[in-house]
């Protein structure tokens, strides 16, 4: 992007994503960066002698002998350095933090981790079944979105959680399908589209289907508020907004007087009807020191509308020059509101 900056595409990318990821404990391999960021974050205090498992995650692959187990461990664990020692039950062991393993027959098997680090140790057990010959397929996806989701181009991101499955075919519903665990997908066009994930183990098959309906490009742009980060030397200053497109000021926001903090909400409220994404449309924030006459603005925020719509129609621009000049805009958008 030219205007946007590297925090703006990761904040779009990761803020509007749907809401969806609510499982716990059916993760499968590629969720496996989730859960590691997740867990040392969550499980980690300052209090290094503490340990604690507080439980045993596994997710199963195949739908036969051989099993092949993902093992992750729950554990409060403090900041100190910890060892971790497996015992799967079949005469095995591992001394990794989450480790894979095969199991060549079935039973049922007692998993026994230790946690241990220089002044304290915990123990935990957990029984795997493993006694049938075979495993249903149990298909499971969850989504997640890119910017708002709701428009033409729309992105998605496909979580596969499935269990006893080898492989896996994705029927997007669009003429377009893909052979991946976890697959990204673009909906070029407005529709309501079918997604099938087809989960495979030893010629059987189990499907789970979802519907998702994605709009026209909107052509409406509604502008909310601008919230503005400046550097201290403008602080007891009052300041405006003015906001223009391609060139003509649509709307100018009310006075902030005598800032004396940031960010400094200036209120805009204001449709923009008939917007064109073309690469030479553009939106700007022009941010005036009313205390200066006929002065340039102290700092003019821009970004093109093709980017926003390369963004896939964020709810929020994001700017920030790394020098103390920054900018957060609440957007929104609409089809055509006079067509309605």
């Amino acid at each position: 992007m030219s205007n946007l900056s590297n925090e703006s595409q990761k904040s779009q990318n990761h803020t509007y994503m749907s809401q969806k990821f609510k499982r716990t404990l059916k993760y499968s391999r590629l969720a496996i960066p989730f859960l590691f960021f997740g867990l040392a974050v969550f499980f980690s205090n300052c209090n290094k002698g503490h340990v604690e498992i507080l439980d045993i995650l596994d997710t199963v692959e195949n739908c036969s002998v051989p099993y092949v187990v993902y093992f992750y461990p729950k554990a409060d664990i403090g900041n100190g350095d910890v060892s971790y020692r497996w015992d799967f039950g079949d005469g095995e062991f591992s001394d990794e933090r989450t480790p894979v393993h095969v199991y060549n027959k079935t039973g049922l098997f007692t998993v026994t981790l230790k946690v241990r680090n220089k002044e304290k140790e915990d123990v935990k057990s957990k029984k795997i079944d493993l006694q049938a010959a075979s495993l249903p397929i149990q298909p499971e996806f969850e989504y997640a979105y890119f910017g708002s989701g709701k428009f033409a181009t729309a992105k998605f991101s496909f979580l596969n959680y499935s269990q006893h499955a080898t492989s896996f075919e994705w029927d997007f519903g669009d003429g377009y399908s893909s052979e991946l665990e976890s697959p990204t997908h673009e909906f070029a066009l407005s529709g309501t589209y079918n997604v099938t994930l087809n989960a495979i183990c030893n010629g059987d098959t189990a499907k789970l289907s979802e519907s998702f309906t994605i709009l026209p490009a909107p052509n409406d742009f509604y502008i909310a508020d601008i919230r503005v980060w400046l550097p201290s030397q403008f602080l007891g200053t009052s300041i405006i907004c003015d906001v223009s497109y391609n060139g003509w000021v649509i709307e100018t926001s009310p006075v902030a007087h005598d800032i004396s903090g940031y960010p400094v909400v200036l209120p805009i409220n204001e449709y923009v009807p008939h917007i064109d994404f073309g690469p030479y449309d553009n939106i700007k924030f022009e941010v005036y020191d009313i205390n200066v006459a006929n002065s340039a603005p102290i700092y003019t925020f821009a970004v093109s509308m093709l980017d926003i719509q390369n963004d896939y129609y964020p709810y929020m621009l994001i700017f920030d020059d790394g020098n103390d000049y920054a900018a957060e805009v609440d957007i929104n958008y609409e089809i055509d509101k006079k067509k309605k």
